[in-house]
């Protein structure tokens, strides 16, 4: 047996890879999340504010939205 299997049967390391992977995940849905109100931000700020009553509302909205 090569050192492969060493990580699978020991616990700690396998616990340190499963967080490792829920935080990956977490930073990837919160990156796409940012890209998201990012481009809304500048559709607004071009004038494309669908669902809002000014560029300005729908610009400060995923602004503050991305930021969180």
């Amino acid at each position: 047996k090569g050192g492969s299997t060493m990580n699978e049967n020991n616990p700690i390391i396998s616990s340190v890879i499963e967080k490792l992977n829920r935080q990956y995940a977490k930073e990837q849905a919160f990156q796409a999340r940012y890209d998201h109100h990012i481009s809304q931000k500048y559709e607004a700020m071009a004038g494309f504010y669908d669902g809002w009553s000014s560029s300005e509302d729908a610009k400060n909205h995923h602004a503050l939205s991305a930021s969180l």
